[in-house]
Order: structure tokens, then sequence, then C-alpha cells
């Protein structure tokens, strides 16, 4: 199998194609490294597998390098999602295959039971709406039209709609829509404080479902991308309601687990020993 990591971002505080690199050593397979950015090195190149971090796999496809398969390496949806790196086949967030079905509760009990996982509490004063940035590649496949989907909300509930904006949007990145019958936060507000005083969360596909769901909030999620989406609420039906606890939200709570690895256990092989399963399911 020939394997191209191509680190071209070279994204540091985790060392993503380097750590990788280290533990398919560690199982003896042969790949071709490379941190260059220049992408011509790669035109028209075939490869089996290509392993990337952000952005790099828009620069492989303006070269038509040309690949099976390519694992997407980004960062986590459990904190600290700078310490940790999410690792998936063929898509992004939801869309991608992280080989992480009917988990065992080891990872998660290791590493991530530490309270995080707060009892269901569907009851608050607000509906918390949270923005994403525009151009983000997570809304690739849905480009929120926010006006809209206050109103949508709006028909569904007379509680009011509180927005959450990004809290890296800068002025290229801003959403320009009406923002009557809504309050804006201020930035002073964190993530944690919104959701845990709100009764239900809608976004598009943000990793802030991620966050509600363990704050023990219902969330809407409007895009199969999300981390939460077969968890969450697919529409404003039950916005008013107290809406009951998932049956299956500790299950998926250890399938997220098995989708972010510490850059140890990726150096040591250990993450590759879970990954190759990609190629051996039926």
């Amino acid at each position: 199998m020939k394997i191209l990591i191509w680190d071209s971002q070279n994204y540091k505080p985790m060392e993503v194609g380097i750590s990788f690199a280290e533990g398919l050593k560690k199982h003896n397979i042969d790949f071709e490294f490379s941190s260059d950015p220049h992408k011509e090195n790669f035109r028209n190149k075939k490869v089996d597998l290509l392993v990337h971090w952000g952005r790099t796999i828009k620069r492989a496809n303006e070269v038509n390098l040309k690949y099976k398969d390519y694992l997407k390496a980004e960062r986590a949806f459990f904190e600290d999602r700078y310490v940790w790196a999410s690792y998936g086949f063929n898509g992004l967030n939801n869309r991608a295959d992280f080989c992480n079905e009917n988990m065992p509760s080891d990872r998660w009990e290791k590493y991530f039971n530490d309270g995080r996982m707060k009892e269901w509490n569907p009851k608050g004063d607000y509906i918390l709406l949270c923005e994403q940035i525009r151009g983000d590649s997570s809304l690739i496949h849905y480009n929120p039209n926010y006006t809209k989907i206050i109103n949508d909300i709006r028909k569904h509930t007379d509680l009011p709609i509180y927005v959450k904006k990004h809290p890296k949007v800068y002025a290229r990145t801003e959403w320009h829509y009406v923002k009557k019958d809504v309050k804006v936060l201020d930035k002073s507000v964190s993530i944690s404080e919104a959701i845990n005083n709100c009764k239900a969360v809608v976004s598009v596909n943000s990793n802030v479902g991620v966050d509600a769901t363990l704050a023990g909030k219902p969330t809407i999620a409007l895009d199969e991308g999300s981390m939460v989406w077969n968890l969450a609420e697919k529409n404003y039906d039950r916005i008013n309601d107290d809406i009951p606890e998932p049956p299956n939200r500790m299950q998926w709570a250890y399938n997220m687990a098995y989708t972010q690895w510490l850059s140890d256990e990726v150096k040591s092989g250990e993450t590759w020993e879970h990954l190759k399963k990609y190629y051996t399911k039926a």
C-alpha cells in the first residue's frame, strides 16, 4: 500500500505528520513523508492513502493527486482540543469514518470520565443559537441562512433566542443577517455559561453540539456533519418540550473517545492499530 503523509501545514502543537509517521514505523509500514508546502511536487502522483492535516486536501486536488482514500487529522471534539487530534477516513467530522462503532468504555473511562458528562437537564430560560465561521470547511455542505433559522425557531417557541458568535469571528467571516427579536451575547459570556442556562442548543454542525450533549442539554442539529447527529433533534417540533435524554448518550461518549488520540498514542502505533480496521471491515 502506498501511503503519503503530507503535513504541509506542519501543525506544531500535535506534530500530526511526524507523529503519524512514527506510528507507521512501529507497524513496519512503508510511507512517503513530506512537509513541503509546494504542491507541484505531487502533481498527478498516485497513492492508496493520503494522510493530511486541515485543508491540505484542497492542495492535493489542485494538483490532481490521485488517492483511493484519505485520512484527515483535525482538532478533536472533547477538550483539550489543542492537545488531542481526531483521525477519520474520507470526510470531515460526522462524515468521516473513525472505525468507532459500538466501542467499549475503556478510553472514556481512562481519559474522559472526569465529571464532564452532566445529568440531563432540558430546562432553561432561552434557546441558544450558535453561529459558525463563514467560509469554514465544516459548512461546505450547508450554507446557513441565520435569518431563516431564527424565523423558523420563532415559529415554534416564544422563548427568547440568544445568539452566541464564534469566538474567532472577524470582519471577513462576520455573518450579516436580521438580528431582530434576538439577543447577541457579549463575548465575555463563555460558551459553557451560555449552554448551562439554555433550554436547547441550535447549530448547523458546530462542536458546540458536543459541549451541549456533555452538559446535558438537548441539541438541534441542522446538518449531518454534526458529531451529535445521531442524538440530536432534526427540527424544532419539540423545542418547547422537556426533551428526554437520548437512550444512547453513554454509548455515543464511548464511540467519541475513539475519534481522538494523544500524540504519544499516535507515535506508539496504537492509533493505527485502531484505524487499520478500516481495511478489514466486511
